[in-house]
């Protein structure tokens, strides 16, 4: 099995990822699966904004497929 990950969304401070599994001998896609993940400050107990320099990372390396 081969698992390809992605993100395919980044909010104010939220990130979402796109998984997808392919079986290797046939290239059969046999499942797809999609999380959302929050930051949070630990210590404030609230959400966080993503940081700009993960924001430019992840957008030079999805482009134009990723939603903001």
């Amino acid at each position: 099995v081969e698992v390809f990950i992605r993100v395919s969304r980044i909010g104010r401070t939220s990130v979402t990822y796109e998984f997808a599994a392919y079986r290797v001998e046939d290239d059969v896609l046999m499942v797809t699966a999609e999380q959302t993940l929050v930051l949070v400050d630990l210590e404030e107990r609230r959400a966080y904004p993503i940081p700009d320099s993960y924001r430019e990372q992840v957008a030079a390396l999805e482009g134009e497929d990723l939603d903001r």
